[in-house]
């Protein structure tokens, strides 16, 4: 499955629902990411209803395995962000008594 949504499009898409000009549908969806960058790297938690939440973990230091040189190598800790769908959109996804397409 090849196909996805960019952020032009995404824009362009903004702009043709709300009639708007492609320089404001921008310019929205710019101001809209910008607040979602920064409450995530205030560690705040981001909830849209219906949709999902939005949030950061922090992954503790591990010692990975330099796979070239075998090696080891110490990873320090960092914070990563996870996504956890809304039940409505996940049973939009996934309507009961249909399974995935292609999977067995």
């Amino acid at each position: 499955m090849d196909a996805k949504l960019t952020k032009a499009e995404l824009s362009k898409n903004i702009a043709d629902v709300c009639d708007w000009s492609l320089k404001d549908s921008r310019e929205l969806l710019d101001v809209v990411l910008n607040c979602m960058t920064g409450a995530l790297q205030r560690g705040e938690r981001i909830e849209i209803r219906g949709f999902g939440c939005f949030a950061t973990r922090v992954r503790g230091n591990r010692i990975a395995r330099n796979p070239i040189t075998g090696g080891k190598q110490e990873i320090p800790a960092k914070r990563v962000p996870y996504f956890r769908v809304a039940k409505e959109l996940d049973q939009m996804l996934n309507p009961k008594g249909m399974g995935v397409p292609g999977a067995s």
